[in-house]
């Protein structure tokens, strides 16, 4: 069939502003898409810090510090002899067994090298820059897959010598992933 001029003309723009238009709305909802994901992240960036200070007792950072205070691992990280080693590993294994699934305990030294190892959990986190204070430092949550996760840190020191670092990665169980969602549900109303 052979079509006019003034049959194929409609047709032609009618089909070229179709294609427009279709461009136009992918466009427009890949931007707002990715807006909306950046503002998520921002928001939850500003959150988790909070986030993960609800799931940290004093009891927890305590323990910690007490054990960067521990005399026996202060001589491990000056000597790396065998018997410091094996008291240091015991003094370890008071907080983090080595059966421990759901958190793992590394002694570091400067160089962030882990010395000694407890406990299960494995990620991938780098290590948690520690302030010169004796205070222990909680990072903020981390994600690999679907695993939510934090690490704790604190120094080790002798006669005021810094020696290396002690850092705990504990995993987030499902019943405080729970808490989580609800709170940063709470939190997003009020964080802009």
């Amino acid at each position: 069939m052979n079509w006019s001029i003034e049959r194929k003309l409609p047709l032609l723009v009618s089909a070229l502003l179709l294609v427009v238009g279709i461009a136009l709305l992918t466009v427009g909802y890949g931007e707002v898409r990715r807006a909306a994901r950046q503002i998520a992240d921002e928001r939850l960036t500003r959150a988790d810090s909070a986030i993960a200070n609800l799931f940290q007792t004093g009891q927890q950072r305590s323990r910690l510090t007490t054990l960067a205070k521990d005399p026996t691992l202060a001589a491990f990280l000056s000597s790396g002899s065998r018997r410091t080693r094996d008291s240091s590993l015991a003094a370890m294994r008071r907080i983090v067994t080595d059966t421990s699934s759901n958190s793992a305990l590394e002694l570091l030294d400067l160089a962030g090298h882990a010395l000694l190892r407890t406990g299960r959990f494995d990620a991938a986190a780098s290590m948690l820059s520690v302030p010169a204070s004796d205070s222990t430092v909680v990072g903020p949550l981390l994600r690999r897959d679907t695993t939510l996760y934090y690490a704790a840190a604190a120094i080790v020191r002798h006669d005021g010598r810094l020696l290396g670092s002690m850092q705990q990665l504990t995993r987030i169980m499902p019943e405080k992933i729970n808490k989580i969602s609800t709170i940063s549900r709470v939190c997003a109303h009020f964080i802009v």
